[in-house]
């Protein structure tokens, strides 16, 4: 069992179509995934990239702890249930089952064991003689599952197992598949399009659409709160209403105006807290969505009821479906945008079609999104509170911002960026991570913290407004608080034009990869380079130094733990001669003992093989006898059946001729009486061949099922002795035996270390501006894996967060401050550089040191905290 993690995993094919893209998941140990999406959408390709039967583009892929992009398909430790089954047609279910663990040379009775466990588990014991043509599509699907199982995998991989069943049965092998992971407890991962199959089996199901990944999140939170319109259409059966619209605010009350509808909708205002103020002032184009089973039809009409035209109905047994208009004066009924789906337990006899019923909506399971972005404005966790404001002097002339019941003074440098300038209505933006929760002016009251994943989410109470807040601990509700704000992070803007912007996150830099030798060829520092070469050489020798001398050691404990004393005592005698004397007598009469041991084993061996064999010889000449006698009583019941329809067929015929003397209907019955007796005997052949066939079946089972079980034990009794062959190779001889065990070891490690010299030595560099930052290993691995050798041929944008900055007093990057940003709560130095082209750039960097407007600096950063992209596919690495 093993986690898996998907790093910026890309699949580009010829043309730069992106079949998945910049893909990144963290899968748990022991869980359920499922991945579920229209055709085309990449899910299948995503887990033939996990398999290892599509090669990677671009980013890093993780079974286990371990990168597995170059590793092949068999030595990942996963299984794959295909959707086409894939057994081998020549085999009985046992030898489908057990191909893999014979491959792997698993002793016989280890593989009887394991097979006889998996048949039980899956309900295939009495099938295990059966080949697959003689089986049902889901007992096939379960010989393939229970021939995946046994590999005893880390990750069990299952794309659109079931997708070839009938619906009764899809429905008995979904079941059958869930107890099978609640018994493995390994990780599964499972391809499908039938949203049913993902919402009943996954513990989280990643939604994709055109190759990326629209949602990753429990069948729970995917139904209650879909990220997206995409998402919110795909869940549910049949998809959700939606409709286009405006929202508006009106006091403590929200209006819903849908553009196919002359009546309003109304609802609370607290069912609309997390959403950004601005969708709310009536003129922003929203989609409004509803599931059928969230409508009711109502007697009268209510504050959240739309008058709808019913068009016709569907009944589904346990339930049906209304379907209607909203658009009341489209008497054609053809504005798709108008259409309704009402789910009801049963129609009730007063609805029509034509007729005009209300429909409530229930609005705690509205869902609202953006009609451009189809993203959902109301978010679980908003990431931005946006809040009116304005800034203006004070009779100190000092300029403040006020918003809600807060008053602060700004500091200098976003006095700075302001200028002149006041702001008499401003939207302030505060993202949900910028307050400071530790202190401040501005008081607040935390309503209740919301727990979602591991996130805590504070509602909080600022003046009568409800904002957003991450925290890392949990706050009692009611809980009075003092907090500010991180001047550094918010926005101010009026009438569209940003006014205050908050400081970039990341600055950008254009770099390009190299090896030591590239680097060596354009620079003069060489030695910074070789030193830092020999430094990773030394440290990689010494790690296999320690290793080597762990497994010295560990021989002397084996040595000591293992060996016999009468054999340790011989190898402690001094003298060379009486040593070896010694030693030899120890080791012939073990030979000896192994020998005599080895020929009754050989002779128990022949025995009884020889006794299967007997054993199969009789009962197959049994079953043939009872296979000529049961065709025999076939031949004879035929003979006796058919010759009685003829003499019953021959009777009735007369009997009709004596009693009907109707001209025509005596033409019909003496045509079916001649057709009768003419195909009587074709008649009287096929059902022969159809009883015998049938016995014949039964034989051809009966006999593969002896010849299985005599093969079975002639592999069970041949793997005893080879095992038993193998014990007495090391028994005749302990000291030898673990000497070459340990000077395997030994040689393994030497190899190993010589390796990874190699691999030390092999340095990467990052050029930027003409100064070269050492790429570590994982990152070069990153890089490499994902562009091959076009990795030094191409660009990359390297963009570095401020705390991956450091000042260098020799080397780096040379910069000039130009600015101090002073937030009062931190500090940035703005200084700027030229590129290689002589173009000037400007970076900014987090500091609580003093700086010189002026000053020439020579800047670094940490390579490991920054984002790298492929700037030509834009892929991003790292």
């Amino acid at each position: 069992m093993a986690s898996v993690k998907l790093e910026h995993i890309y699949k580009v094919y010829t043309g730069g179509v992106k079949a998945v893209s910049d893909m990144t998941l963290d899968i748990k140990d022991g869980e359920f995934i499922v991945f579920v999406g229209p055709s085309g959408c990449g899910k299948s390709t995503t887990l033939r990239m996990i398999a290892g039967l599509e090669q990677i583009s671009a980013g890093e892929l993780y079974i286990g702890n371990q990168v597995v992009n170059d590793v092949e398909p068999k030595d990942r430790d996963i299984a794959m249930v295909f959707q086409n089954y894939a057994l081998y047609p020549q085999m009985t279910v046992y030898e489908n089952m057990a191909f893999g663990l014979k491959l792997r040379h698993i002793p016989s009775d280890v593989i009887q064991q394991k097979v006889m466990w998996a048949a039980n588990i899956l309900g295939l014991t009495e099938m295990l003689d059966r080949k697959p043509k003689a089986m049902s599509g889901g007992q096939r699907q379960r010989v393939a599952l229970g021939r995946a199982i046994l590999r005893d995998p880390k990750v069990m991989l299952l794309d659109e197992p079931l997708s070839n069943l009938d619906a009764k049965l899809r429905t008995s092998m979904r079941t059958e598949i869930a107890k099978l992971h609640q018994r493995l407890k390994t990780t599964f991962i499972y391809v499908t399009h039938d949203q049913t199959e993902a919402m009943t089996l996954g513990d989280r199901v990643v939604v994709m659409k055109k190759g990326t990944v629209q949602q990753f999140d429990t069948p729970k939170n995917l139904y209650e709160f879909p990220a997206n319109k995409f998402v919110a259409g795909f869940i549910g059966t049949p998809q959700m209403n939606f409709f286009n619209g405006k929202i508006k605010r009106n006091g403590e009350k929200v209006i819903i105006k849908l553009d196919k509808s002359e009546k309003e909708l109304e609802t609370s205002y607290y069912d609309f807290i997390k959403v950004n103020p601005l969708y709310l002032d009536g003129k922003h184009d929203i989609t409004m969505g509803i599931r059928c089973e969230h409508l009711h039809i109502s007697t009268e009409e209510t504050k959240a009821s739309l008058p709808v035209r019913v068009t016709r109905f569907e009944e589904l047994g346990s339930e049906a479906l209304i379907y209607g208009e909203i658009d009341l004066n489209d008497e054609e009924m053809t504005d798709k945008e108008a259409n309704i789906i009402i789910k009801v337990p049963s129609i009730p006899e007063d609805v029509q079609i034509g007729k005009i019923i209300h429909v409530s909506m229930d609005m705690d399971h509205t869902y609202f999104f953006d009609k451009e972005t189809e993203e959902t404005i109301v978010p679980r966790i908003p990431t931005v509170n946006k809040i009116n404001c304005k800034i203006d002097s004070g009779e100190n002339g000092e300029k403040y911002l006020s918003f809600l019941n807060a008053k602060l003074p700004l500091p200098k440098e976003a006095k700075i960026i302001l200028g002149e300038k006041i702001v008499q209505d401003g939207i302030l933006s505060i993202p949900n991570d910028a307050f400071r929760l530790d202190g401040g002016d501005i008081k607040a009251t935390c309503l209740k913290t919301e727990i979602i994943g591991d996130v805590k989410l504070l509602h909080l109470d600022i003046g009568g407004r409800v904002v957003f807040a991450l925290s890392d601990k949990e706050v009692p509700s009611n809980t009075d608080m003092n907090i500010g704000i991180d001047f550094s992070r918010i926005s101010v803007s009026e009438n569209d034009e940003e006014v205050i912007a908050p400081i970039d996150q990341f600055d950008s830099f254009n770099g390009n990869f190299y090896n030591l030798k590239t680097a060596l060829s354009q620079t003069n520092n060489n030695q910074k380079f070789l030193d830092e070469k020999a430094r990773r050489e030394k440290e990689a020798a010494e790690k296999y130094d320690a290793l080597i001398a762990q497994a010295h050691e560990d021989y002397k404990r084996d040595y000591e733990n293992t060996i016999p004393e009468e054999f340790k005592n011989a190898d402690r005698i001094e003298d060379q001669a009486a040593r070896n004397n010694t030693y030899s007598e120890l080791v012939k009469t073990r030979q000896e003992k192994a020998k005599l041991d080895l020929e009754s084993l050989k002779k128990q061996k022949a025995e009884s093989i020889a006794k299967l064999k007997n054993a199969k010889n009789d009962t197959l000449k049994d079953l043939k006898a009872k296979h000529k006698a049961d065709v025999k009583e076939a031949k004879a019941k035929n003979n006796e059946l058919y010759n009685g329809l003829r003499i019953q067929e021959k009777k009735s015929y007369e009997e009709f001729v004596k009693t009907n003397k109707d001209r025509e209907a005596l033409r019909r019955r003496r045509d079916e009486y001649r057709m009768f007796m003419s195909t009587f005997t074709d008649q009287k052949a096929n059902a022969l061949e159809e009883r015998v066939k049938g016995i014949d079946i039964n034989f051809d089972n009966e006999v593969s099922k002896v010849k299985a079980t005599y093969k079975r034990g002639v592999n069970g009794a041949k793997q005893a002795y080879n095992e038993k062959k193998k014990f007495y190779a090391s028994f005749v001889d302990p000291i030898k035996s673990l000497k070459a065990h340990y000077e395997k070891k030994y040689a393994d490690l030497e190899k190993e270390k010589k390796n990874a010299i190699v691999m030390a030595g092999n340095v990467f560099l990052f050029n930027v501006n003409n100064y070269y930052f050492f790429s570590n290993s994982a990152i070069s691995a990153k890089l490499i894996q994902g562009l091959g050798t076009k990795v030094f041929s191409k660009n990359y944008l390297i963009e570095v967060p401020h705390n991956a900055y450091s000042i260098s007093e020799d080397d780096g990057i040379d910069a000039k401050v130009i600015h101090i940003a002073d937030y009062e709560n931190v500090k940035f130095v703005k200084v700027q550089y030229e590129d290689n082209f002589k173009q000037v750039h400007f970076a900014s960097f987090e500091t609580d040191k003093e700086f010189e407007i002026g000053q020439q600096i020579k800047i670094v950063f940490d390579i490991t905290k920054c984002h790298i992209t492929e700037t030509g596919m834009n892929i991003r690495l790292y």
